[in-house]
C-alpha cells in the first residue's frame, strides 16, 4: 500500500500493515497533492516542484526525477489505466482506433507513451507530461478565473479521455490524440520528438487534447474518482454538491446525477458484507451503497393513496409541494413523518379509529396542500383546505413584500421594499352545487420555514397570506416580483405587500378581461401569454407606467387549449384538445396595427397524445463544445450544439423533449424525413404525411415547422442496405435544391451512410 501525507510517503506491506519504505520531501517543503499508479507516484511540494517516486532493487521508495515549473501545482493525474485500455499484454495484437479519436490506422502494439496531467495555480492550465521524464509536451489553458481542483485519465468504451475538475463545479473533457501518439511512437520515442509544439498548424498534428467540451455539474470543488459499475464497465464518480456518474454510450460521454444531496469524496468499496459497493463521504456522514442501471432514464414510484392534483419544486427548500385529493371518513389518522407510501393519507386504520357506516356512505373528499422532502420523499407538513375547495394550481416563485417592482437602486443598494423572498402560492376554488361556474376561490400563499419540533427542527408550511377570489384560480405566474393569476375570464396581477408586524396582504393592481377562461398562463419579462378554453393563444403587456394590462396580439383561430409555453420573446408553443401541438410568432415587423395584431402560425403537427404541461429544461445535463476540428461540413458538426430546451408530459404518462433547430438544420432533416419515409412504410400503408398533419374538427393542414424526431431515430435501426437507400434519395433529392454561386446558405448534398448515422446518433441522446 502506498500512504501520502503531507510529510511523507509510506510503503505498507498488506496483510500485516508493515512499514517498508518511507520517503520524505526536501527539509522545510510539504506534499501537496499526490497521484500514483501501479508502480509510480507523483507528488508535488512546494514552489511549483514535482519529483516522481518509484522502487528500487531494494523495493525502497526512491526519488527517479524532478521538475520545476513556473507556478504551483494543484492537482495531478497518471495514465496507467491507459495502457492496458490499448494495447493486450497477452496476446499483444494491434487494436482500430476510432478515426473520432484521431486516428482509424492500427497502433503498433510498442512504445506507448506514459502520461501525465498536473493542473496549475495562477494561470489555471492543464499540462501535459511524458513519463518517467516528466517533461511538458502540451499546455492547455482553461481561461477563466477558478483553478482546476481534479483531473482524471480515464477509458470509456476503449477511447482515453482526459477530465478536468474545477472549483466552481464546472467539468471539462477532452479526447487524447491517438494520431499524436502514434506519429511520436513511430519516431522510437525520442524525447526531442515529445518537447512541446507551440507552432500554429493542423490541431490533429499538434494537439494532444481534443474534442474541448464543458459542462456545469454544480457550484462546489469536482473530484473525480474512478469505479467499475455492475457490468464491470469503468466510469466515474464526480464529487461535489451535485453528485454526478459520468458514462459512455456510443462513444459519446453523458452525465447522469445520483440521488444524494452532496459527496466530498468517493472511493470502491469491496468486503464480504457490502460487495461491489461504494464508499461516499460528506462533511456530515459516511454512506456505502451502489449504483443502478445508469444508462436508462431513472424512474422512482412513491406510492401516494391519494390522488395528486398539482405539484410545484422549490429549489432553495430542496422541498416538493403537492396538491392532493383523499375521498374517505374525515377523522383519519394522519402521521407526519416517514415513508410517503406510509404517510400520505394511508387508509389502514388504527386501534383509536373505529369506522361506522355514515362516515362510509358520506366519503367525504378532502383536499391538502403537502410538502415533501424532494430526496426521501418524506412528509414533511400537511395543510388541509377548506370543505368543498380543491386545489387549481400551484407554483413556487420570489415575491417583493415591498410596493414596486422588486428592483435595486443605482448604488446596488437594496431596501425592504426590494427584498425578494420565496414562496410555495397556492389557488383554489369552491366547488358548490348547483353553480354553473366557480363564483369563489383563494390564493394563498406558504412560506417554508425551519420549526422547532421537540426533535430538532424540520421545514414547515407557514401561511402568510392569503386573498378571497371572485372565481377559481386556475393557473398563477410569477411576475418580476409580483403574482400573475387566472380567475374564470379575468387576468389578475397582485402585490405582495407587508403590512408591518410580519404579516402580509396581497393587493389587486390591474387586470384584463376578454377571455372565455383563462386555464393557462406563461410570462417572460413584461409580456405573457394565455392559453383560452377556446380562444387559442393571446399576448399580453404590462405597461408599469400605466399600470394596465393590454393585448397586443392573438391567434385567431379557434384552438381549445390544454397548454401554453414561451419558446423565446417572439416563438410560443401551444397545445390542444384534438392532440396537435402548434407554434405561433409575434408578428413585430408588420406595417400595419392589424398585422402586429396577429400571431402568424408558423409551425402544425399532430403529436397523437393529449399534452397537459410543458416545462424549459432537460432530461440530461448539456454539454458546450469548444472549436470543431472535424473537417466535416458545418451543417453536420453544428449537430454536436443541440441540445433539448423544453419538455412536454402527456396524460397517457409520456414524457416528450422538443429541441430548436436551425434554417440549415431543419432543412437537412426535413430533406432526411422525406427520404426515410420512401423506405419506411407505415403499418397498415397509414401515410406518416397524414398522421403528423394537424387536423381538428375545424381544419387540416400538412404539418409544418416541427421534424419528426421519432422517425429520424429509425434510420438507426435499419439494414445497412436500406440505409444507403436513404442517403442516395437523400443525396438525389437535394441536388436539386444547390444555392447559386456566391449564396451563404448551406446545403449537404454529398452525404454518406457514416455521416448520417453520426447524426441521428447525437439527436437520439436529446433528452
Amino acid at each position: 500500500l502506498l500512504q501520502v501525507t503531507q510529510v511523507d510517503a509510506r510503503i505498507v506491506q498488506c496483510g500485516t500493515f508493515e512499514l517498508r519504505s518511507v520517503w520524505k520531501p526536501p527539509e522545510g517543503q510539504s506534499i501537496t497533492v499526490a497521484a500514483g499508479n501501479d508502480s509510480q507516484a507523483l507528488v508535488a511540494v512546494g514552489g511549483g516542484h514535482l519529483m516522481l517516486l518509484g522502487l528500487n532493487d531494494q523495493n525502497e521508495l526512491k526519488e527517479l526525477r524532478s521538475n520545476k515549473f513556473e507556478y504551483e501545482i494543484s492537482c495531478i493525474s497518471m495514465s496507467s489505466i491507459m495502457s492496458s485500455m490499448i494495447f493486450s499484454e497477452e496476446n499483444g495484437k494491434d487494436m482500430q482506433v476510432d478515426e473520432g479519436s484521431g486516428s482509424s490506422t492500427a497502433l503498433p502494439s510498442v512504445g506507448w507513451k506514459e502520461l501525465a496531467a498536473i493542473g496549475m495555480w495562477t494561470d489555471n492550465s492543464i499540462r501535459i507530461l511524458n513519463l518517467p521524464s516528466l517533461e511538458e509536451i502540451h499546455k492547455e489553458p482553461l481561461g477563466g478565473e477558478t483553478i482546476p481542483r481534479s483531473l482524471l485519465f480515464s477509458a470509456f468504451e476503449n477511447i482515453p479521455y482526459l477530465l478536468v475538475g474545477l472549483g466552481d463545479g464546472l467539468l471539462y473533457t477532452f479526447s487524447i490524440n491517438l494520431q499524436k501518439l502514434k506519429s511520436d511512437t513511430s519516431n522510437g520515442g525520442d524525447d526531442n520528438d515529445t518537447k512541446m509544439d507551440t507552432s500554429e498548424g493542423d490541431e490533429q498534428r499538434i494537439s494532444w487534447l481534443l474534442n474541448r467540451k464543458k459542462v456545469s455539474l454544480g457550484t462546489q470543488p469536482i473530484t473525480l474518482s474512478s469505479f467499475r459499475a455492475k457490468d464491470s464497465v469503468s466510469n466515474v464518480f464526480a464529487a461535489s454538491d451535485r453528485p454526478t456518474v459520468i458514462y459512455s454510450n456510443s462513444k459519446k460521454l453523458l452525465f447522469s446525477n445520483v440521488n444524494l444531496r452532496e459527496v466530498t469524496v468517493m472511493t470502491p468499496f469491496n468486503s464480504e458484507s457490502f460487495p461491489n459497493c461504494l464508499a461516499l463521504a460528506s462533511e456530515e456522514d459516511l454512506t456505502i451503497g451502489t449504483i443502478n442501471e445508469i444508462q436508462k432514464l431513472h424512474i422512482r414510484t412513491v406510492p401516494l393513496h391519494e390522488q395528486p392534483r398539482r405539484i410545484c419544486h422549490q429549489q432553495s427548500t430542496r422541498t416538493f409541494g403537492l396538491c392532493s385529493t383523499r375521498a374517505g371518513p374525515s377523522n383519519l389518522p394522519y402521521s407526519g413523518s416517514g415513508e410517503m407510501g406510509a404517510t400520505l393519507g394511508s387508509m389502514t386504520t388504527s386501534d383509536s379509529y373505529q369506522p361506522n357506516t355514515d362516515d362510509y356512505l358520506r366519503m367525504m373528499e378532502h383536499n391538502y396542500v403537502k410538502l415533501i422532502d424532494d430526496q426521501t420523499f418524506e412528509v414533511l407538513d400537511s395543510f388541509e383546505l377548506d370543505e368543498f375547495e380543491t386545489c387549481f394550481s400551484i407554483v413556487s416563485c420570489c415575491l417583493s413584500n415591498g410596493e414596486g417592482n422588486a428592483m435595486k437602486d443605482v448604488e446596488g443598494s437594496s431596501s425592504k421594499q426590494s427584498q425578494l423572498e420565496e414562496y410555495m402560492v397556492v389557488g383554489t376554488t369552491y366547488a358548490i352545487d348547483g353553480e354553473q361556474e366557480p363564483m369563489k376561490g383563494r390564493i394563498l400563499v406558504f412560506s417554508v420555514a425551519e420549526a422547532d419540533c421537540g426533535t430538532g427542527k424540520e421545514r414547515k408550511l407557514i401561511l402568510r397570506a392569503e386573498r378571497q377570489t371572485r372565481g377559481a384560480v386556475y393557473c398563477l405566474s410569477p411576475f418580476n416580483g409580483k403574482l400573475l393569476a387566472g380567475i374564470n375570464s379575468k387576468v389578475q396581477l397582485f402585490s405582495f405587500l407587508s403590512k408591518g408586524t410580519g404579516s402580509f396582504e396581497l393587493q389587486s393592481e390591474c387586470g384584463h378581461h376578454g377571455h372565455i377562461m383563462v386555464l393557462y398562463m406563461q410570462s417572460r419579462g413584461d409580456f405573457i401569454i394565455i392559453g383560452d378554453l377556446m380562444k387559442s393563444i393571446s399576448l399580453l403587456m404590462y405597461k408599469s407606467l400605466d399600470g394596465t394590462i393590454e393585448e397586443i396580439s392573438r391567434d385567431y383561430n379557434a384552438n381549445w387549449m390544454t397548454a401554453v409555453e414561451m419558446c423565446d420573446d417572439e416563438i410560443y408553443v401551444g397545445a390542444e384538445n384534438r392532440f396537435n401541438l402548434f407554434t405561433v410568432k409575434k408578428n413585430s415587423e408588420a406595417t400595419t396595427d392589424e398585422a402586429r395584431h396577429m400571431l402568424n402560425v408558423i409551425g402544425e403537427f399532430h403529436l397523437g397524445e393529449f399534452v397537459n404541461a410543458f416545462r424549459h429544461g432537460s432530461l440530461v445535463m448539456k454539454t458546450e463544445s469548444g472549436s470543431s476540428s472535424s473537417s466535416e461540413n458545418d451543417v453536420i458538426s453544428s449537430f454536436h450544439q443541440v441540445h433539448g430546451n423544453m419538455l412536454y408530459a402527456t396524460v397517457n404518462g409520456v414524457l416528450g423533449v422538443m429541441a430548436d433547430l436551425d434554417k440549415a438544420q431543419y432543412t437537412m432533416l426535413l430533406d432526411i424525413q422525406k427520404a426515410l419515409n420512401k423506405v419506411i412504410k407505415g403499418v397498415g400503408g397509414l401515410s406518416h404525411s397524414e398522421w403528423r398533419a394537424f387536423h381538428n374538427s375545424r381544419k387540416s393542414n400538412p404539418a409544418k415547422g416541427f421534424i419528426d424526431g421519432d422517425l429520424i431515430e429509425m434510420f438507426l435501426d435499419l439494414k445497412r442496405d436500406d440505409m444507403e437507400k436513404v442517403v442516395e434519395y437523400y443525396n438525389k433529392d437535394v441536388s436539386s435544391n444547390i444555392p447559386s454561386p456566391g449564396s451563404s446558405e448551406a446545403v449537404v448534398n454529398t452525404l454518406t451512410v457514416d455521416n448520417l448515422v453520426k447524426i441521428v446518433e447525437e439527436l437520439s441522446r436529446i433528452k
